[in-house]
């Protein structure tokens, strides 16, 4: 027989106290005076046997309480033949190797008893027995059963990443490995710190496999995490001031005061105003960024937070593009006027195509196009059109004047232009610019100044649209210039022809002008300047020049350098990156060496909630399905795990046992009554 807690076995020498207090127990007499005794000592001698038999009744009975419990408390088993009870064995063992296991329990992290614990399972089966040893890497070789001596080595090689799996993949894994598995034999551990954010369990349908949770806790810290970043504009230009939206949220149960927050750009340092978040709140603020660095930058926001940092940092990659290229689509006569503003705008790269000559292929290209004054719409250019949208183009329109109702109706269907209703000559006024709007938001230092509006005596009249945004409106409300949202791009529309005989715009440059840039560079599109660890595998490039089939080779260099596979697909270039990135930052997209882009890596910001699933929570919640396994750190967790798997009822008996001697001490107390 042996024992789980045989630490409890010294409480034994407790049995002498009760022993001691029968042998020396001097019950106080009160003396009485008799004129002859001679009748009392035979009823002392008829007596005294009778009281000495109870007494050592009622000591054996409290002996026998005191014993059971002590043993009850050490949990004692019987060690059953290995090779009858544990049989061949397949075993399966997750070990939760995420940043939240560097909690500490004491001295020492969470991830280190984990692997003394999955250590000791693994001792607790025989030679003949399989392992599979799963964490949230997913590598090859989790896939498979190795021997006892290959699971110690794999065990060995875990190490904490930023990789999250959940609870229900893992379980998924361990049934995949298991259930085709020729052993009657199947168990499966879990061991983790389940967190609130990442511990959903599937419930098992398979009962051959007996599973096991063995939960690991630790003191909640507080932490603040910067949780995501972009930038509001998708395409950047030299010395151009861009907003960057973060968002920082402080997971802990206390406020923050005056966190720190800086950025680095290309390696150099920039300050930002400090934070207060109060308890499980976020925050979003912005920082506004500018490099006149032409070509592919890096940026890194950062904030100091102690002890959980992983998520104090939060890069990005972006493009600071020379040029925006510009396509004016026009029907026989090209508008000078619109032309020189174009020009005007130093980053701005136009070409021009007459409505019967278009080449649709190569409106991917641009950034912007400007339908100008075109009176009629075919169904191939609106076609074309909504892919540019969904792809990023802007587009804006001038209409053409005395249009019918049906003139734009491809228009209408393609990209859901709003339907012409009429086109009237009267005089209006501008009267108000909407200086939300990000497009007109940092343009005018002083909204309020005298900014000369335009003046139309031709306007088109729209059906009502609620998805329409004004962004310059008439005194009558009417609106002169709106937009609206289609695929990933923005549509400008102009209520008035971009002629100086109908519309006062072609003379008002401090509107126009910015109008112009700001529609080329805006967007609904939310480009990816960062990717997520673990949850994007694949990556999706502009087609890469001069990469031919035999050469289909990258190279990604940063905190680490690997060679990721690619393939191309309707002219992208798709980079597979799967599982190559196991630390965050920014990466050089290197082919022959020669740098063609940046990529930014961030880990997964589930672990940032550090909130854990209480032991009460797990066993009311699972304790159905799954035994759970709990043990103090310096318990032999080897032989905890056997009488566990061998489901020993032993303490249960001795709990019953004890309550009998009670029962029989009390009845001995009763019922034998001295005289």
């Amino acid at each position: 027989m042996q024992f789980l807690f045989p630490s409890f076995l010294w409480a034994l020498g407790l049995l002498a106290i009760p022993i001691i207090i029968h042998l020396f127990y001097f019950r106080r007499y009160k003396e009485v005076y008799f004129t002859n005794v001679r009748l009392l000592k035979e009823l002392v001698e008829e007596t005294s046997s009778k009281n000495k038999l109870k007494n050592i009744l009622i000591l054996l009975s409290r002996l026998a309480i005191m014993a059971a419990l002590i043993f009850a408390f050490a949990q004692p088993f019987l060690k059953s033949n290995e090779s009858k009870d544990m049989g061949s064995s397949a075993v399966s063992i997750y070990i939760d190797n995420s940043w939240s296991m560097n909690a500490k329990s004491g001295d020492i992290s969470l991830f280190q008893i984990a692997k003394k614990k999955a250590l000791e399972i693994i001792n607790a089966f025989t030679e003949s027995d399989k392992f599979q040893i799963l964490s949230n890497d997913f590598n090859s070789t989790n896939l498979r059963l190795v021997s006892k001596s290959e699971a110690r080595d794999l065990l060995e090689q875990i190490t904490l990443g930023p990789k999250v799996q959940t609870l229900s993949k893992i379980g998924a894994k361990q049934n995949q490995s298991l259930e085709n598995y020729p052993s009657q034999n199947k168990h499966s551990f879990i061991i983790s710190d389940f967190q609130k954010n990442n511990s959903e369990l599937a419930i098992p349908t398979d009962s051959s496999i007996q599973r096991h949770l063995i939960p690991l806790q630790y003191l909640e810290e507080n932490n603040v995490g910067i949780d995501s970043a972009y930038f509001l504009t998708p395409v950047i230009t030299p010395g151009q001031s861009n907003k960057i939206v973060f968002h920082v949220k402080n997971f802990g149960r206390s406020d923050v005061e005056n966190i720190k927050v800086n950025y680095q750009i290309n390696g150099q340092e920039y300050p930002s105003s400090p934070l207060s978040i109060k308890s499980n709140k976020e925050v979003v603020d912005t920082i506004t960024v500018s490099s006149s660095k032409v070509g592919w930058n890096e940026l890194t926001i950062k904030l100091n937070d102690y002890p959980i940092q992983f998520d104090d940092q939060y890069h990005l990659s972006f493009l600071v593009k020379e040029e925006i290229k510009v396509l004016v689509v026009y029907s026989k006569l090209l508008s000078e006027e619109l032309m020189n503003y174009i020009k005007a705008i130093p980053y701005f790269k136009v070409s021009t195509q007459e409505l019967s000559k278009l080449d649709y292929g190569k409106f991917k290209e641009f950034q912007l196009i400007i339908l100008a004054n075109l009176p009629q719409v075919s169904s191939g250019l609106g076609t074309e059109l909504r892919k540019g949208l969904e792809e990023g183009v802007n587009l804006v329109v001038f209409p053409a004047p005395d249009l019918g109702n049906m003139s734009y109706k491809e228009l209408n269907t393609a990209i859901s232009f709003p339907t012409i209703i009429s086109f009237d000559r009267n005089q209006r006024e501008a009267s108000r610019i909407n200086t939300e709007a990000d497009i007109f938001q940092d343009v005018f230092s002083n909204p309020n100044a005298n900014i000369k509006l335009p003046i139309t005596k031709g306007h088109y009249t729209f059906s009502p649209n609620k998805s329409i945004e004004s962004i310059l409106a008439n005194r009558d409300q009417s609106l002169l210039l709106f937009r609206y949202n289609i695929g990933q791009a923005m549509v400008y529309v102009c209520s008035s022809p971009f002629l100086s005989e109908y519309n006062d715009l072609t003379k008002s440059p401090e509107i126009l002008l910015p109008f112009l840039f700001k529609a080329s560079i805006s967007g609904s599109k939310n480009s990816k300047f960062s990717y997520t660890i673990g949850k994007d595998p694949i990556i999706e490039w502009n087609t890469i020049s001069n990469l031919s089939q035999e050469d289909m080779r990258l190279t990604m260099k940063g905190p680490e350098e690997f060679i990721p596979s690619i393939r191309t697909s309707q002219n992208k270039t798709i980079i597979e990156i799967f599982d190559q990135v196991s630390k965050a930052g920014n990466y050089q997209l290197l082919k022959n060496n020669e740098e063609i882009g940046k990529i930014s890596f961030n880990e997964d910001r589930i672990e940032s909630d550090l909130r854990l699933i209480s032991l009460q929570e797990i066993k009311e919640k699972y304790g159905k399905y799954f035994s759970i396994i709990e043990s103090a750190e310096n318990t032999d967790f080897t032989n905890l795990l056997q009488a566990t798997m061998q489901k020993s009822q032993w303490w249960r008996y001795l709990l019953w046992g004890a309550l009998l001697f009670l029962l029989i001490e009390a009845l001995l107390i009763r019922y034998l009554k001295s005289k």
